[in-house]
């Protein structure tokens, strides 16, 4: 059976608006302030038993946050920590005074956020990592969602103690953009690579987070993915998660990049509108517009 080529592109056939919701939330030690305008996680330092599954209203469902260490975990390294108001912190001082995180002193690096029950879509992440005394140190994330799995490296984490970073818009940020397929987990693997001694750079924190939903104007997860090489030529449909305000989706099948992106519904690339989330081109399509026939 040959083996080809297959570029697939899906555009929306309607009008669509901007980003749709939110969902911020503040990580603080049990019984701590909630930074106004997000929700509360709260977890007990060193307490195995209180890093929990948290539920949220959000995106017109719930979903869950669950923070897992490594297997072997001692408990002495599942921080929950505040530092009080006295730090100097000029703006958004629940959110930056306490934060939970990994000594990774102890066995159980790295740490894994699990987000479950995220509706299917394309989300922005956006996490604060700062501590109001000298913590510090340089942490790497995984982000598997449904377009696959992606570290960054190099995180610098900041502090206040002997430093100018005393404000929000100073602290350490990271962002991305997940996907959801809108049945599995998405999950954020926080992995503290700074030596473990001095103990200002053995622990990895982490604040709160915003994750808001993006309208991209198309459908997102193409399986086969974009510009995917080695496609079976008979038998592979294609498939992919539709956008949530979208009617249909056209869909353009062939090799030539330029021919997808100037394709109109005239074009031979056009494959049509779509009312599933599926498309079956069939042979003659394959061999109309595909290499290595």
């Amino acid at each position: 059976m040959k083996k080809t080529a297959v570029l697939m592109f899906l555009c929306l056939s309607m009008g669509l608006g901007a980003a749709q919701a939110q969902l911020k939330v503040d990580f603080n030690v049990t019984g701590g302030a909630v930074e106004t305008g997000y929700q509360g996680y709260f977890a007990t330092d060193k307490s195995a038993a209180t890093f929990t599954a948290q539920s949220y209203a959000a995106f017109n469902t719930t979903v869950t946050i669950k923070p897992t260490f490594a297997p072997g975990a001692a408990a002495a390294g599942m921080r929950a920590i505040d530092r009080g108001t006295d730090d100097g912190i000029v703006d958004a001082v629940n959110l930056l005074r306490d934060w939970i995180g990994w000594d990774t002193r102890q066995v159980g690096d790295p740490m894994t956020l699990t987000i479950s029950g995220l509706p299917a879509g394309v989300y922005q992440w956006l996490s604060y990592h700062h501590d109001a005394h000298d913590q510090t140190g340089i942490f790497s994330v995984t982000v598997n969602d449904a377009g696959g799995s992606t570290t960054t490296t190099g995180i610098d984490i900041s502090n206040s103690t002997g430093t100018t970073v005393k404000s929000l818009a100073a602290a350490t940020k990271f962002t991305t953009r997940i996907t959801s397929n809108g049945k599995d987990d998405v999950t954020l693997v926080f992995h503290q690579t700074s030596p473990s001694n001095p103990v200002a750079t053995a622990i990895f924190v982490i604040n709160g987070f915003e994750l808001t939903s993006l309208d991209t104007g198309s459908a997102i997860g193409p399986i086969p993915a974009a510009q995917a090489t080695d496609v079976l030529r008979d038998g592979t449909i294609l498939s992919w998660i539709p956008n949530k305000k979208a009617v249909a989706h056209g869909v353009y099948l062939g090799t030539d990049y330029d021919d997808i992106d100037d394709g109109t519904t005239a074009s031979a690339v056009y494959m049509g509108r779509q009312d599933a989330n599926s498309f079956d081109p069939g042979r003659r399509n394959w061999e109309r517009h595909t290499t290595g026939v």
